[in-house]
């Protein structure tokens, strides 16, 4: 999904996480090709899909 160009990307995030979850996200989003906060942002709207998916369903 291509972000409108009308959206910049201004929100951070800070959150405190276990070191070996980083060094996983690390990894998982070098393997895909992207930046951690780029790999990210792909797993919180896939997961947004998903719950909405989900909602719609009932």
């Amino acid at each position: 999904m291509k972000k409108p160009e009308s959206e910049i990307r201004s929100a951070a995030i800070h959150a405190k996480i276990r070191p070996r979850f980083k060094k996983w996200a690390d990894a998982m989003a070098r393997d895909d090709d992207h930046s951690l906060a780029h790999w990210l942002e792909k797993m919180i709207e896939a997961e947004h899909e998903r719950r909405e998916g989900k909602s719609e369903a009932r």
